[in-house]
Protein backbone atom coordinates (compact mmCIF):
# COMPACT_ATOMS: atom_id res chain seq x y z
CA UNK A 1 0.00 0.00 0.00
CA UNK A 2 1.52 3.30 -1.08
CA UNK A 3 0.71 6.99 -0.86
CA UNK A 4 2.54 10.18 -1.78
CA UNK A 5 1.63 13.71 -0.73
CA UNK A 6 3.35 16.89 -1.88
CA UNK A 7 2.44 20.23 -0.31
CA UNK A 8 3.70 23.76 0.17
CA UNK A 9 5.71 23.87 3.38
CA UNK A 10 3.24 25.96 5.36
CA UNK A 11 1.39 25.24 8.60
CA UNK A 12 -1.98 25.43 6.84
CA UNK A 13 -1.11 22.13 5.12
CA UNK A 14 0.14 20.28 8.19
CA UNK A 15 -3.11 18.97 9.72
CA UNK A 16 -4.60 17.68 6.47
CA UNK A 17 -1.33 16.00 5.52
CA UNK A 18 -1.08 14.25 8.90
CA UNK A 19 -4.76 13.24 8.83
CA UNK A 20 -4.42 11.73 5.36
CA UNK A 21 -1.26 9.82 6.24
CA UNK A 22 -2.55 8.61 9.59
CA UNK A 23 -5.90 7.45 8.21
CA UNK A 24 -4.05 5.10 5.86
CA UNK A 25 -1.63 3.98 8.57
CA UNK A 26 -4.47 3.25 11.02
CA UNK A 27 -5.95 0.79 8.51
CA UNK A 28 -2.78 -1.30 8.75
CA UNK A 29 -1.50 -0.69 12.28
CA UNK A 30 -3.56 -1.85 15.26
CA UNK A 31 -1.27 -1.04 18.16
CA UNK A 32 -2.15 2.36 19.64
CA UNK A 33 1.45 2.94 20.82
CA UNK A 34 2.76 2.36 17.29
CA UNK A 35 0.12 4.67 15.80
CA UNK A 36 0.93 7.44 18.29
CA UNK A 37 4.68 6.99 17.76
CA UNK A 38 4.36 7.24 13.98
CA UNK A 39 2.15 10.32 14.29
CA UNK A 40 4.60 11.99 16.68
CA UNK A 41 7.53 11.30 14.35
CA UNK A 42 5.74 12.62 11.26
CA UNK A 43 4.48 15.71 13.04
CA UNK A 44 7.87 16.50 14.56
CA UNK A 45 9.73 16.24 11.27
CA UNK A 46 7.15 18.22 9.29
CA UNK A 47 6.91 20.96 11.94
CA UNK A 48 10.71 21.30 11.89
CA UNK A 49 10.73 21.54 8.09
CA UNK A 50 8.02 24.22 8.07
CA UNK A 51 9.48 26.14 11.05
CA UNK A 52 13.18 26.13 10.20
CA UNK A 53 13.69 24.94 6.63
CA UNK A 54 12.79 28.13 4.83
CA UNK A 55 14.36 31.25 6.35
CA UNK A 56 13.40 34.64 4.94
CA UNK A 57 9.95 33.27 4.03
CA UNK A 58 11.18 31.69 0.82
CA UNK A 59 8.60 29.33 -0.72
CA UNK A 60 9.22 25.64 -0.30
CA UNK A 61 7.66 22.21 -0.35
CA UNK A 62 7.64 18.91 1.45
CA UNK A 63 6.78 15.54 0.00
CA UNK A 64 5.92 12.48 2.07
CA UNK A 65 5.95 9.01 0.55
CA UNK A 66 4.46 6.15 2.49
CA UNK A 67 4.96 2.46 1.77
CA UNK A 68 3.33 -0.12 4.02
CA UNK A 69 4.20 -3.80 3.67
CA UNK A 70 1.72 -5.61 5.94
CA UNK A 71 3.22 -9.08 5.34
CA UNK A 72 6.54 -7.82 6.76
CA UNK A 73 4.91 -5.57 9.35
CA UNK A 74 7.07 -2.77 7.99
CA UNK A 75 6.35 0.87 7.28
CA UNK A 76 8.68 2.98 5.17
CA UNK A 77 8.38 6.74 5.03
CA UNK A 78 10.43 9.09 2.89
CA UNK A 79 10.23 12.82 3.53
CA UNK A 80 11.74 15.23 1.02
CA UNK A 81 11.97 18.99 1.31
CA UNK A 82 13.80 21.72 -0.55
CA UNK A 83 14.70 23.71 2.54
CA UNK A 84 18.13 24.57 3.84
CA UNK A 85 20.42 21.57 4.48
CA UNK A 86 19.76 19.95 7.84
CA UNK A 87 20.84 16.49 8.92
CA UNK A 88 18.98 15.77 12.14
CA UNK A 89 21.19 12.72 12.73
CA UNK A 90 24.13 15.07 13.37
CA UNK A 91 22.23 16.88 16.12
CA UNK A 92 23.57 15.90 19.52
CA UNK A 93 21.03 14.24 21.81
CA UNK A 94 19.99 16.21 24.90
CA UNK A 95 21.32 14.95 28.21
CA UNK A 96 18.47 13.00 29.77
CA UNK A 97 20.26 12.98 33.13
CA UNK A 98 20.17 16.76 33.49
CA UNK A 99 17.53 17.85 36.04
CA UNK A 100 14.32 19.10 34.39
CA UNK A 101 14.73 22.69 35.56
CA UNK A 102 18.27 22.81 34.09
CA UNK A 103 17.52 21.30 30.65
CA UNK A 104 17.95 23.45 27.57
CA UNK A 105 15.04 24.03 25.22
CA UNK A 106 15.06 22.35 21.85
CA UNK A 107 16.31 19.08 20.47
CA UNK A 108 13.79 16.86 22.22
CA UNK A 109 11.64 16.24 19.15
CA UNK A 110 14.60 15.00 17.14
CA UNK A 111 15.65 12.89 20.11
CA UNK A 112 12.22 11.22 20.16
CA UNK A 113 12.32 10.65 16.41
CA UNK A 114 15.66 8.86 16.71
CA UNK A 115 14.39 6.72 19.59
CA UNK A 116 11.00 5.78 18.10
CA UNK A 117 12.13 4.82 14.58
CA UNK A 118 13.90 1.54 13.88
CA UNK A 119 16.05 3.01 11.13
CA UNK A 120 16.64 6.63 10.08
CA UNK A 121 18.83 7.91 7.27
CA UNK A 122 19.52 11.31 5.74
CA UNK A 123 21.00 12.50 2.51
CA UNK A 124 21.14 15.74 0.55
CA UNK A 125 20.57 15.34 -3.18
CA UNK A 126 19.94 18.09 -5.76
CA UNK A 127 19.25 20.73 -3.09
CA UNK A 128 16.75 18.46 -1.33
CA UNK A 129 16.84 17.01 2.18
CA UNK A 130 15.80 13.36 2.11
CA UNK A 131 14.88 11.57 5.33
CA UNK A 132 14.09 7.87 5.19
CA UNK A 133 12.36 6.17 8.11
CA UNK A 134 11.65 2.53 8.77
CA UNK A 135 9.25 1.26 11.40
CA UNK A 136 9.61 -2.49 11.80
CA UNK A 137 7.39 -5.04 13.53
CA UNK A 138 4.48 -2.70 14.03
CA UNK A 139 1.38 -4.15 15.64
Amino acid sequence: MQLEIKEKAIFDNLDMTLQTLMSLIKKQVNNKFDINSINLVLEEILVNIISYGFPNCQPGFFKVSLDIIPSEKSLFIKIIDNGIPFNMLEKEDPDINTPLDERADGGWGIFFVKKLVDKVSYERINDNNIIKLKFANFG
